[in-house]
């Protein structure tokens, strides 16, 4: 055994996945929990892989023995005290990659949520614009009757222009 249960790890990353919807913060929560729980664990480091768009950070300190694993577009980096057995290094492969599964779901989250904010902003501002356009429209026709009215037309005008302002000051 190493201490840490594959349970109890499980436990504490979806209290941090829960708590948190900040991708690199939950895996900042998540290493320094690492960290605690396991004394051969000393810090560690993420960052993307060369083209990925996940971000970077890190936990702990840095030693000269450091294990690098790979997951998807996201390198992490975990520094330890002294050089790890086999049976260690998978272990710790393990958690790392259960860790990365739940921090590119964050990512990918945030993302859509992102990208749901844009859409949003994009089909309100091409309603706006739609609905100025229209506007303005209007409003261009009555410029056009009110210049090419003659006299006699006055009284037509008028009335349109008191029915049209009402109307276009209700759709500003």
């Amino acid at each position: 055994t190493i201490g840490l249960p594959f349970d109890i790890w499980l436990r504490q990353l979806v209290e941090c996945a829960e708590r948190d919807d900040d991708p690199d913060r939950f895996l900042r929560d998540i290493g320094e929990r690492l960290c605690q729980a396991l004394p051969w664990v000393v810090g560690g480091k993420w960052s993307p892989v060369p083209g990925a768009d996940v971000g970077s950070g890190a936990f702990g300190t840095t030693s000269p023995h450091m294990r690098e694993y790979t997951h998807g577009p996201l390198a992490l980096k975990i520094h330890v005290r002294h050089a790890l057995s086999p049976v260690l290094i998978w272990h710790l492969h393990l958690l790392t990659r259960v860790a990365s599964e739940y921090y590119l779901a964050k990512w990918r989250a945030r993302a859509l949520q992102q990208m749901s904010y844009l859409r949003a902003v994009h089909e309100t501002g091409a309603r706006v614009t739609h609905e100025v356009k229209n506007l303005l429209q209007s409003l261009d026709g009555l410029c056009y009757l009110a210049e090419t009215s003659g006299e006699g037309d006055a009284a037509g005008l008028q009335q349109l222009v008191r029915r049209q302002l009402p109307q276009i000051g209700r759709r500003l």
